[in-house]
């Protein structure tokens, strides 16, 4: 791989030659006496840490950003003849004052700061502001990133720092995710307050380590203990290992060299002290300040025993990475979820950003298949595109606490209009696409298409898959026929939620690709229901259930391994006891829904459907009455003492302690709230049970929801929302809202399901076949059916297949759900003429051999690599 390539350690080469090493790494490289290897070397970094619509509003923030970005612009010329090591530096800690400053400045400023971040007196970490991961999908971590990836391509600059302050927790493949983007380096200060974690912050196991990802790469990580405080009166948080660790720079320096408990955790000759704003709407210090100017205070504090440097954090890390980097310990686990929890008390609005993410895989996928014949189709949207990734790394910011200046009420319909961005954007994109593909696919027999209707049904993942459509339609004299062989295919009618459709079952769509079917007049001779009802009990030739007057699954038996999965006396989806009213919505050839009505005390609906042809229970929950309570649907499996794993960020985990074998910290770390994302599979050595998931962002593992995740238990709470540590934390009565949609699918298989299928069922059910119109007559694509992806192996998926943002071919991201490596062929419907590899971003690493049209890749065990293809 090429210098600075994705989870490899840094060249002396690059070391020197990366933007901002211009300052102890370069002296130190270079032997020079003045730094000294001998001498301790304290970095001491000033940035004011960002608490976004919480200490303000956006366009106080904006004024903030402008007037200190300027402010130490003018500090660091003033010191350019000072030696390098008390010349001003100034770090952000968040791209979105970059993209402000872009936005708002003219582009001589621009230009002027852009010189001032290549010569390493401003900073910038890769991340848009300080943010919490936990509840996010994969591919919303990815993008909120790309606004970096466009910043290192529009200056020609490595932004190789990400930050995720404050909150103690902190997932484990998001180290990963970052690493695959080019971060090399991170460093984490905490708050210490708003916290249940029981085990003291002030006693970490390590303070610098690798970050190591579930496939080997690595970030280096200094997350120092939270030390006692160090003045009178300050909190903890402003020393060593809080967010603002140099607020109070000389008496931080003076701890960092007496304290013997410090001293016994870093025994390095490379230490730093980051942060010195706090909780501060601005910081801006002048020179003669001899208190809080970082160049006084380096300068009158080296000596023959210390070597203090005012830093970019950069040269920090370059430093300890060539020193310390061999002897540090590595840390591959998850500290679970706290702060990224209050997201839950808006709940319908996290889960339109959640269905959003999903729904933006099919949006891309169509895009690619019509930017091949209409190049730069869809460019009317880039705008909406990267105000998208920008909101992809605002919504998630770390403020849900709600807690500050800025009120409940403004914060929440803030959040509104983030997610709006996300949600916009992606409908935007995935409609026009579908429209354009529509019109690109062409007929082998036009006078068809007057006096019927017919549709492509496109699959948006990376594998062929079977799977149930529904058409919207008027009236029910329909039937549908596949045009690949002009065969009439078994459908019914279908009604829900006031709207009509013709289901039916779509056989084998191809990989990122569509298949033809027409909906012709006229009724077919209908098929009778094979799925049996009586009084809430269902029978299919999967399973046999029934469903209760409150909308919990009573019984569930497994019909094809012979067992029953819900634990006897136990239940399934429960949230409350209640007595509502059961009907039969729909019967047919296809499937069957029972509905169940419930007046109170939570209004909702709840609808299950049996497939005659596909092995999934399908549960539609829909509350439609606002509460202020925690809520959450209960499932208790007839499995004994199984494991469980989950999906995490970015990575499949096992729900247990690093002492027990599994991926959590034993100290600590937060479990009682877990990500759900798609996927949870429980199994044990009889059977398994996978539970996927659309809607909801955390799940409970264990009888009582309070307490730490109970790694044998076989009880989960799907968080429905709410204000799971209490009213002072989060946004009140979900911020008014009064529909909630929560669904989940069940299917049950042998213990030895591998967690490559699992995933693949429960992406399909999260990413339902889209059906769009066909409008042209001679259009160029092929009339009945075509696949623009082929991926190999079983074992890999492809996370995202889409347009580059640089409109040069197009991106594919894979992701190995295997514990061992893999290898693949990825090809698509024209043959490959190039490719490289690049980061999750976008930015170059480096060529791939292409033969015969197609790329051979290998990917470490649970590892993602991102391509960039040219057809």
């Amino acid at each position: 791989m090429p210098d600075g390539s994705v989870g490899q350690p840094i060249s002396r080469r690059l070391m020197l030659r990366l933007a901002a090493s211009t300052s102890v790494v370069a002296a130190v490289a270079t032997g020079d006496d003045d730094v000294g290897a001998h001498r301790k070397r304290i970095y001491i970094a000033a940035d004011d840490h960002t608490d976004y619509m919480w200490t303000a509003d956006e366009q106080t923030y904006r004024q903030a950003f402008l007037e200190t970005i300027d402010h130490y612009l003018d500090l660091a010329d003033q010191t350019d003849d000072r030696p390098l090591h008390f010349q001003s530096r100034w770090n952000c800690d968040g791209l979105l004052w970059l993209r402000e400053y872009e936005q708002h400045k003219s582009p001589e400023q621009v230009d002027r700061l852009v010189r001032r971040i290549k010569s390493g007196h401003i900073s910038f970490p890769m991340t848009v502001l300080v943010s919490c991961y936990g509840a996010m999908p994969a591919e919303a971590a990815i993008r909120s990133l790309y606004y970096g990836g466009q910043v290192e391509r529009r200056y020609q600059i490595r932004l190789p720092m990400a930050v995720a302050m404050e909150n103690q927790t902190l997932p484990l493949g998001l180290g990963m995710l970052w690493a695959g983007s080019g971060v090399r380096y991170s460093w984490r200060g905490i708050c210490g307050c708003a916290s249940k974690i029981k085990d003291s912050a002030s006693r970490r196991d390590h303070d610098v380590y690798w970050w190591v990802g579930p496939d080997g790469s690595r970030v280096l990580m200094k997350w120092y203990s939270l030390y006692k405080p160090v003045t009178n009166g300050s909190y903890w948080n402003e020393g060593p290992g809080g967010y603002a660790e140099a607020r109070y720079p000389e008496a931080a320096i003076k701890f960092v060299e007496t304290d013997a408990d410090f001293q016994s955790r870093n025994p390095h000759h490379v230490l730093g002290l980051f942060g010195q704003g706090w909780d501060d709407l601005e910081t801006k210090v002048e020179l003669d300040d001899p208190v809080n100017s970082f160049p006084a205070v380096a300068q009158r504090m080296t000596d023959e025993t210390r070597q203090v440097i005012v830093s970019n954090e950069l040269d920090y890390f370059h430093d300890m990475e060539q020193t310390h980097g061999k002897g540090l310990p590595a840390v591959q686990c998850s500290f679970g979820n706290e702060w990224e929890l209050y997201s839950a008390s808006l709940a319908e609005v996290s889960a339109s950003v959640k269905r959003a993410t999903e729904k933006l895989r099919a949006a891309e996928a169509m895009a690619v298949m019509v930017e091949q014949e209409r190049p730069g189709f869809d460019r009317s949207l880039d705008g909406m595109r990267d105000q998208a990734w920008i909101a992809m790394g605002l919504y998630w910011e770390h403020d849900w606490t709600a807690d500050g200046p800025v009120s409940r009420k403004q914060r929440a319909a803030w959040q509104r209009k983030i997610a709006r961005q996300i949600v916009d954007y992606v409908d935007s994109l995935h409609d026009l696409a579908a429209k354009a593909l529509g019109e690109l696919i062409g007929s082998d027999d036009p006078s068809d298409l007057k006096n019927n209707r017919r549709i492509f049904v496109f699959n948006p993942l990376s594998w062929e898959r079977t799977d149930v459509v529904d058409v919207a339609i008027d009236g029910d004299d329909w039937h549908v026929v596949d045009k690949a062989n002009e065969k009439t295919l078994v459908s019914q009618v279908a009604v829900q939620e006031g709207h009509t459709s013709l289901r039916f079952l779509a056989e084998k769509i191809p990989a990122c690709g569509y298949r033809v079917f027409e909906l012709r007049a006229g009724k077919t001779q209908p098929a009778a229901a094979t799925i049996r009802v009586t009084d809430g009990k269902m029978v299919s030739a999967h399973d046999t259930i029934i469903v209760s007057p409150d909308g919990a699954i009573d019984f569930w038996g497994a019909t094809r391994l012979g067992k029953v999965m819900i634990k006897p006396g136990a239940r399934g989806n429960h949230l409350e006891p209640a007595l509502g009213k059961i009907s039969i919505e729909s019967s047919g050839p296809i499937s069957t829904t029972v509905r169940v009505d419930v007046a109170r005390p939570i209004a909702r609906t709840t609808r299950v459907t049996l497939f005659e042809h596909l092995d999934r229970i399908e549960i539609d929950n829909r509350l439609r009455e606002n509460f202020s309570s925690v809520e959450s649907w209960r499932y208790v499996f007839n499995l004994r003492f199984p494991r469980t794993v989950h999906e995490e960020v970015g990575a499949v985990i096992r729900a247990s302690t690093l002492a027990e074998g599994g991926d959590y910290a034993d100290r600590n770390a937060r479990t009682d709230w877990l990500t759900m994302n798609r996927m949870v599979l429980m199994r044990d050595t009889t059977a398994a049970v996978t539970i996927a998931n659309r809607d909801c962002l955390f799940f409970h593992l264990g009888d009582a929801r309070t307490d730490p995740m109970d790694s044998s238990s076989n009880t989960i709470y799907a968080l429905a929302g709410g204000q799971v540590d209490g009213s002072k934390l989060g946004i009140p009565d979900q911020g008014g809202d009064k529909t909630f949609v929560q669904r989940f699918a069940l299917t049950a298989s042998s213990p030895k399901r591998t967690i490559a299928a699992a995933m693949r069922g429960s992406m399909e059910f999260a990413n339902p076949l889209v059906v769009g119109q066909i409008e042209s007559f001679d259009g160029p694509l092929h009339p009945t059916e075509l696949s623009i992806l082929n991926v190999s192996s079983d074992s890999i998926i492809a996370s995202a297949m889409k347009v580059a943002d640089t409109r040069d071919g197009f991106v594919v991201r894979l992701w190995n759900l295997a514990d061992k490596p893999a290898r693949c062929t990825v090809s698509m419907n024209r043959p490959i003429t190039s490719c490289k590899q690049v980061t999750h971003v976008e930015t170059d690493i480096g060529p791939m051999e292409v033969a015969d049209g197609k790329v051979a890749v290998a990917i470490p065990a649970r590892g993602w690599l991102t391509l960039q293809v040219n057809v």
